[in-house]
């Protein structure tokens, strides 16, 4: 890092921390935050922050490295496997701690597998452990869905660490 970097990450740690306190800040203090942040930067969709696997790590505060089973996959197993931890880390920190009824549905075709829609699924299921792909709201389903996840990590796996 250059020392003209410096400046930028020192802008975007408060940038970041501006928005965590943002979204529990009270009135005053959102109206003082709004004089030195972008008040669309503070009130940020989960959508525009969560635009890949770093930027879902960085949100749900866990290294990289950390949801990645395999860092030197070697099969086409270990890369699947290494694909799964992504697209939960993705979903997780979409999810923001919370679930719904809306589910992406992904259908294979003559062109390959895909996302298809997001419809809202009422029924009940079980897991031990580990995470649904429900979302609170059809935009985070269908946003999740239409993440170009797999060609980008399978084939990348330095993107992972």
């Amino acid at each position: 890092m250059n020392k003209q970097d410096k400046p930028v990450m020192e802008e975007k740690e408060a940038e970041k921390e501006a928005i965590e306190l943002y979204a529990t800040a009270s009135s005053e203090t959102k109206k003082w935050l709004e004089k030195y942040f972008d008040k669309k930067v503070l009130s940020q969709d989960i959508c525009d922050r969560v635009i890949d696997y770093p930027s879902a790590c960085e949100e749900i505060k866990v290294k990289p490295g950390e949801r990645i089973p395999f860092p030197s996959p070697k099969n086409d197993y270990e890369k699947a496997m290494n694909l799964h931890g992504v697209r939960l880390t993705i979903a997780e920190a979409l999810q923001q701690g919370k679930t719904g009824w809306w589910e992406p549905v992904f259908r294979k075709t003559s062109s390959g597998f895909g996302f298809s829609d997001s419809r809202a699924a009422r029924g009940t299921t079980t897991t031990v452990a580990g995470l649904r792909l429900s979302f609170d709201s059809e935009k985070k389903s269908d946003y999740f869905g239409k993440l170009d996840i797999h060609d980008e990590y399978l084939n990348s796996p330095n993107k992972l660490k």
